[in-house]
């Protein structure tokens, strides 16, 4: 399953297993109108957000100041690092031409400064008619210490419209018996690569970076093309992990989606290096990705270290793709299997 926070979900048993979970958004349902919520951009004239009949009905007014970028707003309570939360919303919208328009239902994640670290949550779909039920997961950033929720408009006009009700923020459950995940930020939703490492030489472009998908709001990994680069043939993405244990079987995992037309001599393979205490490798456990599946698939091996074997490493590595080629990777994880 996806994050972060992150797909747009129509599935009733992903919502209904958090059923009975705490809400910490309050008045998410907008029975109490606008209590427990301000909208720091109206400064008088038309309102962009009235409420009716329990919902938030949103609409823009193109002579105002702050049109191209209008929230409304409330504090959450602390977040846990770590922890994955569930953001789910019903949406309807009814926007005549979506161009350079936009509603997102966002947590605003900052440091202790109140500085931005990234916003985490759901895209609406302008080009859908009727109600809609949209979810996003994602995990708190390691650095965040504040919390907000925006519902987010921009460049509204006075005859678009949208609704939004049920808004909802839980906590989700540890699924009893899982196992730990070795990997850190294995899921990319950290604002930055931190704690891998590259190994990239002079880059034209980024080989490793991290991406949003506006439309789900997911953060992932992508691998890039850089031919010019003079290590085009062996691009590392890199991170130390904690030793295993010879005898015990791991499992490692990944999700992928690539769909490169031109496949010939590339690769990308995602694989945990064994080293003796000289640092010599011993063996790579690991998959290479089909690099022609424009899809997301899961890919997952498992394996046993070997007992000569004194420090451990993960490697995402791509070797040829070409200018434009690019594959996206989420959620690695390695863990022991009991």
């Amino acid at each position: 399953m996806m994050k972060k926070q992150a797909w747009i979900l129509l599935v009733a048993g992903v919502l209904g297993a958090v059923s009975g979970a705490e809400n910490l958004i309050k008045n998410g349902d907008f029975s109490r109108e606008g209590v427990e919520w301000r909208s720091p951009q109206y400064t008088g004239g038309r309102k962009f957000h009235t409420f009716r009949d329990g919902k938030l009905l949103i609409s823009g007014n193109p002579e105002a100041r702050y049109n191209s970028f209008v929230s409304l707003v409330q504090a959450l309570p602390t977040l846990t690092p770590g922890r994955e939360y569930l953001l789910t919303a019903a949406a309807e919208t009814e926007v005549k031409d979506p161009t350079k328009k936009y509603l997102q239902i966002r947590v605003r994640q900052a440091d202790d400064t109140g500085k931005t670290i990234l916003y985490s949550g759901i895209t609406v779909d302008l080009n859908q008619s009727g109600v809609r039920r949209y979810a996003a997961k994602f995990r708190p950033a390691p650095n965040a210490a504040k919390f907000m929720l925006y519902v987010i408009s921009a460049n509204f006009t006075e005859e678009d419209r949208a609704a939004v009700d049920d808004l909802s923020l839980t906590e989700l459950p540890v699924r009893p018996g899982a196992a730990e995940n070795l990997v850190q930020n294995g899921d990319f939703e950290a604002p930055n690569l931190k704690p891998w490492k590259t190994a990239v030489g002079r880059a034209q472009t980024a080989p490793f970076a991290i991406v949003d998908d506006a439309a789900t709001a997911n953060r992932s990994l992508s691998v890039n093309g850089d031919p010019a680069n003079r290590y085009a043939k062996f691009l590392t993405l890199t991170q130390e992990l904690p030793p295993l244990t010879a005898g015990k079987k791991y499992r490692l995992s990944a999700r992928v989606k690539a769909g490169l037309k031109e496949t010939a001599g590339k690769q990308v393979v995602i694989q945990v290096r064994e080293s003796d205490m000289d640092n010599v490798t011993i063996v790579y456990d690991g998959f290479a990705v089909a690099l022609d599946n424009p899809e997301w698939k899961e890919y997952q091996t498992t394996f046993i270290p070997r007992i000569e074997a004194d420090k451990f490493q993960l490697y995402v590595r791509s070797t040829s793709l070409g200018d434009g080629d690019t594959v996206l990777v989420d959620e690695i994880t390695l863990t022991e299997v009991k």
